[in-house]
């Protein structure tokens, strides 16, 4: 009996050792060990016209602010980040492809269905910084302030008022610090490797001023894929941030980066990989230039993987290639989970489809800002910060020849940059008054609206609508606006229109009631593996092969698993008894 006692104590031992550690590994950061260290901050938000905290960047209609302020402590000092909505990101033709029972799917969401929540800008006060984040569920991307360079992640919860890890590219693990690698492209299919020599080459005038636009489509492969959830939507967020920070890396550059397509292999790969990178890159380019380009045009495609090559070599593109229909591309293999530390690795090798060469530390005529540039052939514990001077005399050069043809098109967003003043209420605008001709019109809309910023004036609810249109809401009654005009014709700011409780204005009764549509058009289906809002009349929303159910790990998993181990002491306990009971 004794010895079934123990066999019990000790599977219990065993049980809540296993439970723990499945608990550990769910709330530890994915990209905790990828670094030595890590610190927990609570970044804060402001609006940032009105300077007041708010806990989302989304506002009433559900769109993203424009412009916001991000506030966080690092190391005991205080950041004020800038940032402006980067709403250019997204192409209007934008192509979602995904696999689905053996058919290459391609979507093409609605810009409903593509959540603008992507950031750029800087840190108050340092001159040479940058910003790159997404606030689509937390804070995720890259902060440069000038000097140090740090990724930020959000939580397991990915809520923006929990506590955030900050990530030091000091920090960085010897096992993460692989070699840079590049392959020379080929004139021809029959020719040996080359590259330009530069004094071949004399290109039209004025061929290598900016600025260009890039049409970028990132493939993720299977192996990337089952790494993330094995979530396509999860997947295509993911690639929105990266592409947001490869766009203000570029931006110094005069080259701007719009992300055309994204591209998960999710059932199969569609090339054939070898331990060798430069076959591996081959591979994939053919395969652009055969089936990629058609589905999805664009000027390059990056393969992202998780699989090793030979060598520890973490990149490969074709030098100079960029605009090539055969070869311009590359292939990262990269198993960080950092977005941040991922998107330099892609700039890299995009610098190399653009003509730049490695920069060694030997080459002391090759300088930039910081200790490392991101043309450095390793990637090491040193900050990659710029691009060097061999950096921006390949460029000019490579542009100067004309390979850059296909970049001075600018992509058409599927997201419209709203344009305050002229009468339409645009992505980020409360109200807009327009430049009306009728003054009297103009100075109704002037009661309700800032026409200098489109922001509803203090307690205001609406800029149109029943209320809106002929009278003015003042403490929820609806008045005639002449008084108003006139107050505020003789500056008396006590004159302002009162709020009605919610999204309610006031109607000509004198009583609140809901504005039609204001409800948020945002969906969660990010969230379920739907595809990913509304479907117009005709238009089918696929249901993804990717959901709760076949995600490694879940709650429910965990639950399942507790449950039926649970069961067997009790199992062991009426073995044990009927094993002493045959014994007596």
């Amino acid at each position: 009996m004794k010895t079934c006692k123990y066999m019990i104590l000790r599977f219990l031992t065993l049980l809540v050792t296993v439970t723990r550690s499945i608990g550990e590994s769910q709330k530890r950061s994915p990209t905790a060990s990828e670094f030595t260290r890590h610190t927990v901050v609570q970044p804060v938000l402001l609006h940032g016209t009105t300077k007041r905290k708010i806990s989302t960047t989304r506002d009433e209609s559900g769109a993203h602010h424009l412009e916001v302020i991000l506030k966080v402590l690092i190391d005991d000092e205080e950041y004020l980040v800038d940032l402006r909505l980067n709403l250019e990101l997204v192409t209007e033709n934008h192509v979602l492809s995904y696999q689905n029972n053996g058919t290459t799917v391609l979507y093409k969401p609605h810009k409903e269905e593509i959540e603008s929540c992507h950031y750029s800008g800087s840190v108050r006060g340092k001159s040479e910084s940058w910003v790159a984040v997404s606030t689509c569920h937390g804070i995720q991307g890259l902060l440069f302030d000038g000097e140090r360079t740090r990724y930020i992640e959000p939580p397991q919860e990915s809520l923006l008022n929990a506590g955030h890890h900050i990530y030091d590219h000091l920090d960085l693990l010897e096992s993460h610090l692989r070699r840079y690698d590049r392959t020379e492209r080929k004139r021809s299919t029959s020719d040996d490797w080359a590259t330009f020599d530069e004094t071949e080459f004399q290109g039209p005038h004025k061929a290598n001023e900016g600025p260009f636009y890039v049409e970028l489509v990132l493939v993720v492969d299977r192996s990337y894929f089952e790494a993330y959830n094995r979530n396509i939507c999860f997947v295509h967020k993911q690639m929105q941030t990266i592409a947001n920070i490869l766009n203000s890396v570029y931006s110094k550059l005069d080259i701007f980066i719009a992300l055309a397509g994204v591209e998960v292999w999710n059932e199969y790969d569609k090339i054939t990989f070898s331990s060798n990178s430069t076959i591996s890159v081959v591979n994939f380019l053919e395969y652009r230039s055969r089936e990629l380009i058609n589905n999805i045009p664009n000027d390059v495609a990056q393969l992202l993987t998780l699989k090793y090559f030979d060598g520890g070599i973490v990149g490969k593109a074709m030098h100079g290639a960029i605009c090539s229909h055969e070869f311009s591309g590359g292939i990262i293999s990269s198993n960080t989970k950092s977005m941040g530390l991922l998107a330099m690795t892609i700039a890299h090798e995009m610098g190399h489809n653009f003509g730049m060469d490695h920069d060694y530390k030997y080459d002391d005529h090759c300088k930039c800002r910081g200790k490392q540039c991101i043309m450095w052939a390793y990637r090491t514990h040193t900050i990659p910060t710029g691009w060097s001077t061999c950096s921006l005399k390949k460029l000019k050069f490579s542009l100067s020849t004309g390979i850059g043809f296909c970049l001075r098109n600018k992509p058409r967003s599927l997201i419209e940059y709203p344009i305050c003043g002229n009468g339409i209420l645009d992505l980020g605008e409360q109200c807009d008054c327009s430049a009306m001709t009728v003054v009297g019109t103009y100075l109704q809309c002037y009661v309700c609206c800032d026409p200098s910023t489109c922001m509803l004036r203090a307690n205001a609810t609406c800029d149109t609508g029943e209320c809106c249109h002929l009278s003015i809401c003042k403490n929820h009654k609806c008045r005639s606006s002449a008084a108003a005009i006139d107050g505020i014709a003789k500056n008396n700011s006590a004159i302002h229109p009162s709020n009605c409780p919610g999204f309610g204005v006031c109607n000509s009764t004198g009583h609140c009631f809901c504005e039609p549509d204001h409800k948020t058009k945002l969906d969660s289906a990010y969230n379920r593996g739907t595809l990913c809002t509304m479907s117009e009349p005709g238009i089918t929303a696929h249901r993804l092969p990717t959901d709760e159910n076949s995600t490694f790990l879940r709650k429910t998993d965990v639950v399942l698993y507790v449950m039926i181990l649970g069961t067997v002491p009790a199992i062991l306990l009426i073995i044990c008894a009927y094993k002493v009971k045959s014994n007596q």
